[in-house]
Order: structure tokens, then C-alpha cells, then sequence
């Protein structure tokens, strides 16, 4: 299991330059993103977590703002780009 927590402060998504990191994430979008990470649907997600299926749609628009990404794979993506990054430390 996949958990994104805010200890992912230090990293950097999406372009180099654009300075977001996890850390901007709140709890909600943190746990949508990890949900997504595990390749569940909006719909799988919104029934996990007892949300709308708008609400994931939206959620999942802003996690993709905020990472500075195109896309919900480029999203999840990032996060196990990251989680590979830390078991080879």
C-alpha cells in the first residue's frame, strides 16, 4: 500500500522550475492522490472515501494544479517517482 503523507514536503513535482511540492497538498487531496496512485478510478475513489464522483473530479483537478502536472497518471507518476527515490536512501 501506498501511503503520501506530508513527510513528502521536500519533493519536487512536476517541472523543475515550478516550485510545488507535495507539501501544498492538504489531507483530502494527499489521500485522493494516493488512492489515484493505486490506479483506482474516480468513481472507485469517490466510494472509497465517500465523496461525489464531482468532488473526486474536482479534487483531482486541483492535486494536478498544484503538482504542476498535465494529467492524473503524470500525478501518480510523481508520487512513485518520489517513494522510489526514498527506499534507495
Amino acid at each position: 500500500m501506498v501511503v503520501v503523507t506530508k513527510e513528502f514536503a521536500p519533493a519536487r513535482v512536476g517541472s523543475a522550475g515550478n516550485g510545488n511540492r507535495l507539501s501544498a497538498l492538504d489531507p483530502r487531496e494527499l489521500e485522493v492522490l494516493r488512492l489515484l496512485s493505486l490506479g483506482l478510478t474516480n468513481r472507485q475513489i469517490a466510494d472509497q472515501i465517500c465523496y461525489s464522483v464531482g468532488t473526486v473530479k474536482n479534487v483531482v483537478q486541483q492535486v494536478i494544479e498544484k503538482l504542476g502536472v498535465s494529467d492524473r497518471t503524470e500525478a501518480a507518476a510523481a508520487v512513485r517517482v518520489y517513494l522510489s527515490s526514498l527506499s534507495r536512501h
